[in-house]
């Protein structure tokens, strides 16, 4: 134990192990290293000491006298890694492995960032593939004044396999990682997920707070034990689609926008309330932000409930309508049979030439991206799916906020209804076998008839 005036200490930028990649099967002989770095622009470091919990199946080299075989110690000075340190290594509880290091006189760790430690590692050939948690525990800097950083826990990751699927992989599972996650460790993982463009879901549920932003790609969801956030660019007012795999409390919703649940069908319209209460996770929703919304989150202070799922669904019976969420994104390379996707101004689900802020039947090409929501007509029936047969080819819907409530209608004749040729169709969608007879304002050739 290094003996000196103490004080505790986070570990964020301290002493941490770098996120690294490797496989099975490395042996001593192979010279691979782990790497352990340090942030320290203050003081220079008189003596280290930490336990180290690697995977099972990784092991640092064996116990023995020379010291360059094991590990070795960095100075800028020399420009080089050097042995004047002398080493000591042994097993302590629950299979963590305590490292010291002590200067040989008048040697000292000087101040500085960067790789301080060398130490060789071998791997069972038996390992599978995937990500792994390497844990540091007890950490103990002793100050060249006699002071020293005491009880500092770091935790980082290592890699097995080819592949890395941190830049790969749609879901990726690091609930392994405990604690707090240092800033070196959150860049090395968004360097690693920066050109991951298929990643949807980032489980991050063992860690307890990050030491720097997580950058995400657009459309994904990450979370942690104490918060969660979904990343993507809104528009001020603009409603979109959202499904949330976390429940966020009214007092921070609110404060993100207006949210609307699905409430049934009413005369050929889609109804849509404003939500007042906390929003449900697993839920299917349409979102007007707020200004300045670059994502949705929620923390454990507001309330935060994480429950992932299969996808999630809002039915209303009676209507036999299906507000459907999804975690995935969805493409329909044929025309589907009874799907409407939401249209923003952005043309949202793929669908083009339509109003925005109203459902439209999807055809062939149609895409829902991922963790947002569409509209299914669950009836009972034979459907063919084309557009204007046997279904409205839009359908408004009616806002509800309070005793407040608002119509998107038909302004123009988009795509959507005008393949349907010389078809007849009310400002609700529904279309008609042949010339109404009932007074009123219908859709003809595109443009607004008036039937007297």
């Amino acid at each position: 134990m290094l003996m000196a005036l103490t004080y505790v200490c986070h570990a964020e930028d301290i002493l941490q192990v770098v996120p690294f990649k490797t496989t099975a099967g490395v042996k001593y002989g192979n010279n691979k290293t782990i790497e352990i770095s340090l942030t320290n622009e203050s003081f220079d470091v008189a003596n280290l000491q930490f336990d180290i919990l690697l995977p099972e199946g990784m092991a640092l080299s064996s116990n023995n006298s020379s010291f360059t075989e094991r590990a070795q110690v960095y100075d800028e000075d020399e420009e080089g890694y050097i042995d004047n340190f002398t080493w000591t290594q042994g097993v302590v509880s629950s299979g963590y492995t305590r490292i010291v290091f002590t200067p040989t006189t008048g040697n000292v760790i000087k101040s500085g960032s960067g790789t301080i430690l060398r130490i060789r590692y071998k791997t069972d050939a038996s390992m599978e593939p995937g990500i792994y948690p390497i844990l540091m525990e007890g950490i103990e800097l002793d100050k060249t004044v006699m002071e020293s950083l005491t009880d500092l826990k770091a935790v980082s990751y290592v890699v097995i396999g080819d592949s890395n699927p941190i830049s790969s992989e749609s879901e990726i599972n690091l609930s392994s990682l405990t604690g707090d996650l240092p800033s070196f460790v959150v860049e090395k993982l968004n360097a690693d997920i920066a050109s991951n463009t298929s990643l949807r879901k980032l489980n991050l549920s063992g860690v307890t707070s990050l030491g720097a932003d997580l950058v995400v790609p657009e459309n994904a969801v990450w979370y942690t034990s104490k918060a969660a956030r979904l990343n993507r660019t809104f528009s001020s007012s603009v409603k979109c689609t959202v499904c949330l795999p976390f429940g966020i409390p009214a007092s921070t919703a609110s404060a993100l926008g207006t949210f609307y649940q699905f409430s049934g069908i009413e005369a050929g319209k889609v109804v849509m309330e404003a939500v007042t209460g906390d929003l449900a996770a697993n839920t299917p929703y349409i979102f007007s932000p707020a200004d300045g919304q670059t994502g949705i989150g929620a923390n454990s202070a507001s309330g935060l409930t994480v429950s992932f799922g299969t996808s999630p669904v809002t039915e209303n019976a009676t209507a036999k309508f299906t507000f459907k969420g999804t975690y995935e994104p969805i493409t329909w390379t044929e025309a589907p049979t009874g799907i409407y996707g939401f249209s923003v101004a952005e043309a949202d689900g793929g669908v083009s030439g339509v109003d925005a802020g109203e459902f439209v039947l999807c055809g062939a090409g149609a895409n829902i991206p991922a963790y947002r929501a569409y509209l299914e007509y669950t009836g009972e029936g034979t459907l063919s799916g084309t557009r204007g047969a046997g279904l409205p080819a839009r359908m408004p819907i009616i806002w509800r906020s309070g005793a407040e409530s608002h119509i998107t209608g038909i302004e123009t004749v988009g795509q959507a209804a005008a393949e349907a040729g010389t078809a007849w169709y009310g400002l609700n969608g529904q279309q008609y076998a042949g010339k109404p007879t009932a007074k009123g304002i219908y859709v003809h050739n595109g443009k607004k008839v008036i039937v007297k």
